[in-house]
């Protein structure tokens, strides 16, 4: 099960828009998060797959430095599956926020994923309102937990743009969805903080409130969910 803790107000939002909030990876509290580690632009790592590929030690640095480049373009949600009890108390605000609740399979289908037989593709890219002219996918995705101090794959870079620092967030467990917007497929000013994702489908939502719930926010927050067919705990 994946567990995302949210402000109430910032819910209220989310079901009256129909929409998961992505922030910019360089605006998240983790302000290393998708940070390549330096080896990886001095002595990048050369696995089995880049022997294959033929894949020369410039290519690779230069692929690191494109990698490095989408940081700012690239937008963000955490979740985390089956949290501790002290990551509950810290993202939750120790109770402070409300928390949604879902499988990975019906937060992919919230996303927007599809299925042709038992072959799986992302959502099918489209306008990012809040980047003029923009145009993206969004995937569901574990983010790659290292110490830094090794170079890590950037070839191919799925898991690249997601890098964060094992000592510090690896008992975060997280998944994310993850949205890049490429230099062709629109321009991402600095005032570009945050966009939108639209949610397919509310199947198999759960959300659960607490004592600390404003009264006011959680009348709003059931009648919404009612709307909605989503369970509130």
């Amino acid at each position: 099960m994946l567990h995302h803790f949210i402000r109430p107000e910032y819910l209220i939002e989310l079901l009256e828009r129909r929409s998961f909030h992505l922030l910019r990876q360089d605006c998240q509290s983790d302000t290393a998060d998708g940070i390549l580690p330096a080896r990886c632009f001095d002595q990048p790592f050369q696995g089995a797959l880049e022997e294959v590929l033929g894949l020369k030690r410039s290519f690779l640095q230069s692929q690191a430095r494109a990698v490095a480049a989408l940081r700012t373009r690239t937008f963000i949600m955490s979740w985390a599956i089956s949290p501790s009890a002290s990551v509950r108390a810290r993202y939750g605000e120790h109770g402070q926020r409300c928390e949604l609740q879902v499988s990975t399979i019906n937060l992919k289908r919230m996303i927007g994923y599809e299925w042709i037989r038992e072959d799986e593709f992302p959502p099918r890219s489209i306008p990012i309102a809040e980047v003029a002219g923009a145009i993206a996918t969004a995937q569901l995705k574990s983010p790659h937990y290292t110490g830094g101090a090794s170079a890590i794959p950037v070839v191919p870079s799925y898991f690249a743009t997601a890098h964060k620092n094992k000592q510090r967030y690896s008992e975060e467990n997280e998944v994310r969805i993850e949205v890049v917007i490429l230099p062709e497929n629109g321009c991402v000013r600095p005032s570009d903080t945050l966009i939108r994702w639209p949610i397919a489908s509310f199947v198999g939502l759960r959300i659960l409130l607490t004592e600390q719930t404003p009264r006011d926010a959680a009348t709003r927050l059931y009648a919404l969910a009612a709307g909605l067919n989503v369970p509130v705990g």
